[in-house]
């Protein structure tokens, strides 16, 4: 059986548009019928997309600590060459190598997939926010309610 940690890094890791609308879809229904129940959870509810940001968070750091690291080895390495063989080189030469290589790209679109991953998370992070301040606002009106019958 898998436990909710596993769960949610399963999810981060299929998180596209798609699933992305359909959790965004769920996470704004509230079940005004039992918002006790809806209070309760909204704490759990958040911490798990605010954990699951705080992930993607730090694969970001990871990745641009990657890619940063290729770039500066990989410039290193090919102007050392350029001097052993005598070539001329610039900065921009240098560059233009290093953004040539299949790795410069796989790295940077891993660096895309992870913002774009980020920046979804945010969003959920955001509506958790919103939905709190809807389920208060539920409560109270509820309350009210209650509280206009009770008087008659």
């Amino acid at each position: 059986m898998m436990n909710k940690a596993d769960a949610l890094l399963i999810s981060y890791k299929e998180l596209d548009w798609d699933s992305y609308v359909a959790i965004s879809q769920k996470l704004t229904e509230i079940d005004t019928t039992n918002l006790e129940h809806e209070l309760q959870e909204q704490a759990s509810r958040f911490a798990y997309y605010n954990g699951l940001f705080e992930v993607a968070k730090k694969e970001l750091e990871k990745a641009t600590t990657e890619y940063d690291n290729f770039v500066a080895k990989t410039s290193y390495e090919e102007e050392e060459r350029r001097r052993m063989a005598g070539t001329k080189f610039t900065v921009r030469s240098i560059e233009n190598f290093v953004r040539s290589l299949p790795k410069h790209e796989r790295l940077l679109t891993e660096i895309r997939t992870i913002k774009f991953k980020f920046g979804l998370l945010k969003g959920l992070a955001k509506a958790m926010e919103q939905r709190k301040d809807m389920l208060v606002q539920h409560s109270i009106l509820s309350r009210s309610e209650a509280n206009l019958y009770n008087k008659f």
